[in-house]
């Protein structure tokens, strides 16, 4: 009633004074009594009063391990609800509340689930002092989730937190400690299929980006190890295509050697035009290309890319219409890259025919298997 017909402020502060007014075991009878519309009215009152000493009080009984709100795994809809409102009063017990349940659920072999508990991260994050802790539970709910329970809503949370919390100079550590912490999430063995790892990096690259290059360039894959550039990769967009061109070669430019081949394998080097077969380089490849101190090394890093990791249809026509980028160098000032670029699409064609054999005959056996 008081928010119907009255201003929040002062709502608000009659509601402080009636709290301060009621006796300890009148305000569990209260609400303990409750019917669900009022209870969840209550709730939601109570979540404007976090200045309040005996709202925070309260709130943390109920998120204590054996109060209202403190089996968080077992809440319905009416007290999840209850969680999602009064969790500004008391933040920090709140998180503690979530650990505790993904801590048993993950024991008993199950996982934390429901966007309510994604969405109160997420909001969490915002607060700076609680920025880590809520994005590390964020990832322990997320990697086990199936990628169709985790839209593009959460994609934008993600970057927006990031945003608000981690733009600042100083942030440069909490950015790094996050892309450890994803890529320890995502080495087989931890029990994650955390399929929008490259969604939590571009955040993390969008705010820091020469934190997040250095992070990622220092913890690069190897021969024995999968490293966090293993995860930059999404629906054949990278990660670190949201880097403005000017700072990406600025980047570069402090170890030419290492870091212009390296990049030409981590970024994306083409696009489709409208859907369709045609195929054109992106800007930054080919400045990235003419840049770099051994030309050839990078163009090798992007025939390697141009071979289709998935596709529909016919991986040959994919693969085809890749591979006719390569075309463009035919009249190149540098004669070596010219030569290179023509041994490597002789190489090409040749196995593009020798995959269209192979597909011919497959579908030469499904017709056969179906007559």
């Amino acid at each position: 009633m008081w928010r119907a017909l009255l201003p929040h402020a002062i709502a608000n502060r009659l509601a402080v004074l009636a709290l301060d007014k009621l006796l300890p075991e009148d305000l569990e009878r209260f609400w303990k009594t409750s019917s669900p519309r009022l209870l969840r009215s209550f709730s939601r009152r109570l979540g404007y009063l976090h200045t309040s000493e005996r709202a925070q009080r309260l709130v943390e009984t109920w998120l204590s391990p054996a109060g209202f709100l403190g089996t968080i795994e077992g809440l319905n809809d009416l007290t999840t609800a209850v969680l999602v409102n009064v969790a500004p009063v008391a933040p920090s017990d709140t998180l503690n509340a979530i650990a505790r349940a993904s801590g048993r659920e993950r024991e008993s072999g199950r996982f934390l689930k429901g966007e309510e508990f994604r969405t109160l991260l997420r909001s969490l994050a915002f607060e700076s002092q609680y920025f880590e802790r809520a994005f590390d539970l964020l990832i322990d709910l997320v990697e086990h989730e199936e990628p169709s329970h985790y839209g593009l809503p959460g994609h934008y949370h993600y970057k927006e937190v990031a945003k608000q919390c981690l733009a600042r100079p100083g942030d440069g550590e909490i950015v790094s400690n996050i892309l450890h912490r994803v890529l320890a999430a995502a080495i087989p063995g931890f029990g994650m299929s955390f399929y929008d790892a490259p969604v939590v990096i571009e955040a993390m690259v969008n705010v820091q980006p020469v934190v997040a290059l250095d992070t990622i360039f220092a913890n690069r894959s190897t021969t024995q190890r999968a490293g966090m550039d293993s995860l930059l990769e999404r629906y054949d967009i990278s990660a670190l295509d949201c880097v403005p061109e000017a700072l990406l070669f600025e980047w570069c430019d402090r170890d030419r050697t290492e870091r212009y081949p390296w990049l030409a394998s981590k970024i994306s080097i083409f696009k489709k035009i409208n859907n369709a077969e045609v195929r054109q380089w992106n800007e930054v490849a080919l400045a990235l290309l003419e840049r770099s101190p051994d030309p050839l090394k990078v163009m090798r890093c992007y025939v390697k890319e141009l071979e289709p990791m998935s596709w529909s249809g016919s991986r040959a026509i994919a693969w085809e219409a890749n591979a006719s980028l390569l075309d463009s160098f035919e009249t190149h000032q540098n004669s070596a890259l010219v030569a290179f670029v023509k041994e490597k699409k002789r190489r090409v064609q040749q196995s593009i025919a020798e995959l269209r054999i192979r597909e011919e005959a497959q579908e030469r056996q499904e017709n056969e298997r179906f007559e």
